[in-house]
C-alpha cells in the first residue's frame, strides 16, 4: 500500500464522517453534534448549501436509523425477592470465552417460564460445566434482570454497547448453580469450529502422554489459544490485568495484526506458484498476487475467530484493497478505512458503539497519517541499498524497529486521551509493544496456525513441536510481566481523566501535523485544525479552574452497586469521600473501577480526607484501592478493624496511614473558619465504644452543618438500637437531605428517627434491583406519605445535591434511562 502525503479527503469520505456522527449522536448527542459543526469550519467544501445540506441529511438518517434499532425492547422487571426462581431458556447465538475461566453465551428466541423474552440474553457463566455452541438451546434457573449499566459522572455507558447487540436482560450463575442444561445440535459452522478448537486445545494442554501440561506454562499456552481463536477463557484474572497494565491486551482482541498469519500464508503460496511457474509474475506483480492468495484465508480465519467487529474491519480493508491493486488503482491506507467502515456501518450502524472497533478504526486511521513521516525517519542508511548481506540485514533489522517504536510512541500518543477518558491508564509501558507484536506476527500466530493444521491432519508430533515452540515466547513474556508486577512498578498510577474535549482536540492537532509531513508549509485547512486542537485542549482545564473557584457545596452519592460512596465538595475544591463501596467480585472493585474514574474525570486524584464509617466490605473494600493510588491529608474512622482477611488488611493499612480514630462530640473543620463549615459526629459514642465493636450500630453518624443549619446527616448502617440512642442523645439531628441508614432497608427503619432529622429529601445507596430490596417499602411508603422524594442510586445513578451560596438545594441525577 503507499503511503503518500496527507491529502485532503474526498467528499465521500467528509459525507461518511456525518453518516457516522449521526450514529454516535444515539449515545453521544451533543457532542457528535458539536464535532460535526467543527467539519465545515475546516473545510470549505461544505459552506455551499448544495453541499451542507445532504451532510447534514446524512447525519439525520444516521440518527434516525440508529435510534430506532438502539430502541430498547420491552424489559422484564424483578418483582420483589421470592423464593421462586424463573427458568430460562434460549437458543444460543454467540458464544465468547472471557478471562478466569468465563463464558458469555447470547441467546435469542428466549423463555421465562414458557413466557417470550424480548431481545438477547446475555448469560455469564462461571466455572462452566459445558461448552454451548451456536444454534443450541440452553437453559438455566435463575433470576434475571435488565441490562444496567453504574451512571456516574464521566463513566462510559455500557448498557448502549449491550444494546447494539440487542441485550436486553442478564443472568449470572457459576458451576452448576440454577441446574444448567444444554441440548439440541449445533449449527454446523459452530460445531466445526468448536472440532478445531478442541483440536487444537488437546494439543496445546497435554503432553505427548496424554498428561495435562506443566501449569507454571499454562498461561503462556492460554494466550496463544486466545491469540489463535479469541478465547480468553484460559487466561487468568492476573495475567488479564498485567497484559492490560503493559498495554498488550489489544492483542488478544481479534483484528488486523492477526491476518498477518493469513498475508504469510499467501506469501509462502505465491511463492511457491512462482517457483512452479515464474511466468505469472507477467500478468501480475507479486504483491497484488500476494493480496489475492491471502483473501480467502482471511474468509476462513473470520469464520474462525466468529466474525468480531475488529477483525470484519480488516477483512473488508483487505477485499477492498484487493480489489483496487487488481485494477492498478493507487490508493491509501485511509481510503481502505473510508470502504471498510462505510460496509459495516451501511450493514450494521451500531457497530459504531463497540469499544473495540473504535479503537481499531482509530489505529488504522493513526498508522495512516503517521506512516509518511515514519518511512522516512530513520534515514536509509546507504549500505542498505547495495547487494543484501549480514551487515545490510543488521541495519533492515534496526531500522524496522525503530519503526515499530515509533509507530507505538505515536499510537499511544495519539490514543493517551481515549486510553485515561475510557480506561483510567495512561500506557508508559507501551514499548513493551515492540517486544511483543514482533513476537505475535512472526512467532505465536503463524506457529499456532501452523500447529493446527498439523493436528487437524493428525501429525501430532509435529504439531506439539510447533506449538510449543510458538508458546515459548508468550510465556516469557508472561513471566516478564509477573516479575514487573512484583516489583510493583507495572500497574498503571490514578492519573487525571481528560475533559471529552480533548478527544477532538486530540484528532485535530493529529490531523494538522499530518498535513504537514512532505509539506514546505502547513495549508490553510491545517492552520484550522491547529488552531481548533489548541482551542479544544485548554476547555477542560479552563472548566477545572471553574469548578475550582466556585462557592457551591455539594453532596454525590456515587453508583457503586449494593454499597455506598458519599462525596463531600467544598470550597476551593476541597473533596472528603465517605466509604467507598465494595463487591464480593475478585475481578470487579468498585474503588478501582466506579470511585476513582469517577473522582478523576477532568480532576486529579486529590482528597482533603478520606473516612471510613464502619468496615462492612460493601463500604470499605473499595477504599483500599484509592489510599493506595490517591493522596489525603486525613483518614479517618470509628475505630474498627473488622472481620477476617480485609479486617486484618484494613488494620494494616491504618497503622500505615495514621488514620484517626472519631467518636461522639468530635468536629472536623472543613476549612476556613469564615466559611461556616463542619462535620458533627454524632454516634458512637467515646465511652461506650467496646459495646458497639464489630457492628453495624457502631458506624460513624455524621452531620454535615454550614453556618449553624444542618445540610446532610450521614448515619452509615446504623440500626435501630443504634438510632434510638441518637433520639435519646440529645442531638440536633436535622438536616435538608438524609443518606438512609443501612441502604434504606425496612429492618433498620425506625419512623421517629426519620421523622427528626426532618429532611427536604432522602437518599438511599443501593444496587439496580438488589435482592434485598433496598429501599424498603417501609421507608418508600413513610416518605410517599408525606410527600418527600426518595431516590436511589439503583435507578437515578449518581445523586448530587448542591447548596449554592444564594439559592435553595438543588438535585441532579446521573440516570441515562
Amino acid at each position: 500500500m503507499r503511503h503518500l502525503p496527507l491529502q485532503a479527503p474526498m467528499l465521500r469520505h467528509v459525507y461518511l464522517c456525518f453518516w457516522i456522527a449521526g450514529i454516535a449522536a444515539t449515545a453521544w448527542s451533543w457532542q457528535s453534534v458539536f464535532c460535526a459543526l467543527l467539519i465545515p469550519v475546516v473545510d470549505k467544501r461544505l459552506r455551499g448549501r448544495s453541499r451542507l445540506l445532504p451532510a447534514a441529511a446524512l447525519m439525520l438518517t444516521g440518527f434516525v436509523f440508529a435510534s430506532w434499532q438502539i430502541a430498547a425492547p420491552e424489559q422484564v422487571m424483578l418483582a420483589a425477592p421470592s423464593k421462586h426462581v424463573p427458568r430460562l431458556c434460549g437458543t444460543v447465538r454467540d458464544v465468547r470465552g472471557m478471562p478466569s475461566n468465563r463464558l458469555r453465551i447470547f441467546m435469542d428466541e428466549t423463555l421465562v417460564d414458557n413466557d417470550a423474552l424480548p431481545g438477547v440474553t446475555a448469560w455469564t457463566w462461571e466455572q462452566p460445566l459445558l461448552h454451548p455452541l451456536q444454534g443450541q438451546r440452553a437453559c438455566v434457573s435463575q433470576r434475571i434482570r435488565p441490562v444496567h449499566s453504574f451512571a456516574n459522572e464521566g463513566l462510559q455507558d455500557t448498557v448502549l454497547q449491550q444494546r447494539a447487540r440487542d441485550v436486553a436482560h442478564e443472568v449470572w450463575t457459576m458451576g452448576d448453580r440454577g441446574a444448567p442444561h444444554i441440548s439440541g445440535t449445533p449449527d454446523w459452522g459452530a460445531a466445526q469450529r468448536e472440532k478445531l478448537r478442541t483440536i487444537f486445545t488437546d494439543i496445546l494442554f497435554s503432553t505427548e502422554n496424554g498428561d495435562q501440561t506443566d501449569p507454571a506454562f499454562s498461561q503462556g499456552k492460554a494466550i496463544l489459544l486466545a491469540l489463535l481463536f479469541g478465547d480468553r477463557r484460559a487466561i487468568s484474572q492476573q495475567t488479564a490485568n498485567n497484559f492490560a497494565a503493559g498495554t498488550l491486551a489489544h492483542s488478544l482482541a481479534l483484528s488486523g495484526q492477526h491476518l498477518a498469519v493469513v498475508g504469510i500464508f499467501g506469501l509462502v503460496c505465491v511463492l511457491a506458484a512462482g517457483r512452479i511457474r515464474a511466468s505469472i509474475y507477467l500478468a501480475q506483480p507479486r504483491a497484488v498476487w500476494t493480496i489475492l492468495a491471502s483473501c480467502p484465508p482471511a474468509l476462513f480465519y473470520l469464520w474462525l475467530g466468529n466474525a468480531p467487529a475488529s477483525l470484519i474491519r480488516a477483512s473488508c480493508m483487505l477485499f477492498v484493497l484487493a480489489f483496487w491493486m487488481t485494477r492498478r488503482q493507487a490508493r491509501t491506507t485511509l481510503d481502505a478505512l473510508g470502504v471498510a467502515l462505510l460496509c459495516i456501518t451501511a450493514l450494521f450502524p451500531l457497530s459504531v458503539l463497540d469499544t473495540g472497533l473504535q479503537l481499531s478504526a482509530l489505529c488504522v486511521a493513526i498508522i495512516g497519517c503517521a506512516m509518511p513521516a515514519i518511512r522516512r525517519f530513520p534515514p536509509l542508511p546507504e549500505s542498505v541499498r547495495q547487494p543484501a548481506g549480514i551487515k545490510n540485514f543488521s541495519n533492515r533489522c534496526i531500522r524496522s524497529t525503530l519503526q515499530i517504536f515509533l509507530l507505538s510512541l505515536s499510537l499511544q500518543t495519539a490514543l493517551l486521551p481515549i486510553n485515561l477518558l475510557i480506561f483510567g491508564a495512561a500506557g508508559f509501558w507501551f514499548p513493551l509493544n515492540m517486544i511483543w507484536l514482533p513476537i505475535v506476527g512472526c512467532i505465536a500466530l503463524p506457529g499456532a496456525a501452523l500447529g493446527l493444521t498439523l493436528a487437524a491432519f493428525d501429525i501430532q508430533n509435529a504439531a506439539r513441536i510447533v506449538v510449543d515452540a510458538a508458546v515459548l515466547p508468550c510465556q516469557w513474556v508472561v513471566d516478564m510481566l509477573v516479575w514487573l508486577d512484583s516489583l510493583n512498578i507495572l500497574q498503571n498510577p490514578a492519573v487525571l481523566r481528560p475533559h471529552w474535549t480533548t478527544l477532538p482536540a486530540y484528532a485535530a492537532l493529529i490531523a494538522a501535523l499530518a498535513l504537514k509531513v512532505n509539506r514546505p508549509a502547513l495549508p490553510q485547512a491545517g492552520k484550522k485544525l491547529l488552531a481548533i486542537g489548541i482551542l479544544l485542549l485548554c476547555v477542560g482545564p479552563l472548566l477545572r479552574m471553574i469548578n475550582r473557584a466556585g462557592n457551591d457545596i455539594r453532596l454525590s452519592l456515587l453508583d457503586v452497586g449494593q454499597g455506598q460512596a458519599v462525596l463531600l465538595r467544598f470550597p476551593d475544591n476541597m473533596r472528603l469521600l465517605l466509604d467507598g463501596g465494595g463487591s464480593i467480585s475478585s475481578r470487579f472493585d468498585p474503588g478501582k473501577h466506579l470511585v476513582a474514574p469517577a473522582l478523576t474525570y477532568n480532576d486529579t486524584p486529590r482528597l482533603a480526607a478520606v473516612g471510613v464509617s464502619h468496615p462492612d466490605m460493601d463500604h470499605l473494600k473499595g477504599l483500599l484501592y484509592l489510599l493506595e493510588n490517591f493522596s489525603a491529608a486525613l483518614v479517618f474512622d470509628n475505630g474498627q478493624n473488622g472481620n477476617g482477611e480485609l479486617g486484618r488488611h484494613w488494620e494494616t493499612v491504618r497503622q500505615a496511614v495514621g488514620s484517626r480514630t472519631l467518636a461522639e462530640n468530635d468536629t472536623l473543620q472543613i476549612g476556613k473558619a469564615e466559611w461556616g463549615l463542619r462535620l458533627e459526629v454524632l454516634h458512637p459514642p467515646q465511652a461506650e465504644q467496646r459495646a458497639w465493636a464489630r457492628n453495624n450500630d457502631a458506624s460513624l453518624v455524621l452531620r454535615l452543618i454550614h453556618k449553624g443549619k444542618g445540610l446532610a446527616l450521614l448515619p452509615g448502617d446504623i440500626g435501630v438500637k443504634a438510632q434510638r440512642r441518637l433520639l435519646d442523645s440529645g442531638h440536633d439531628l436535622r438536616a435538608q437531605a438524609l443518606v438512609a441508614p443501612h441502604h434504606g432497608s425496612d429492618k433498620n427503619f425506625l419512623p421517629e428517627f426519620v421523622a427528626s432529622v426532618q429532611p427536604n429529601l432522602i437518599l438511599a445507596s443501593c444496587g439496580f434491583q438488589n435482592r434485598y430490596g433496598f429501599p424498603g417499602k417501609k421507608l418508600t411508603a413513610w416518605a410517599k406519605s408525606r410527600v418527600i422524594p426518595l431516590l436511589d442510586t439503583g435507578n437515578s445513578g449518581q445523586i448530587t445535591v448542591t447548596w449554592p451560596q444564594n439559592a435553595p438545594m438543588r438535585v441532579t441525577t446521573a440516570n441515562r434511562e
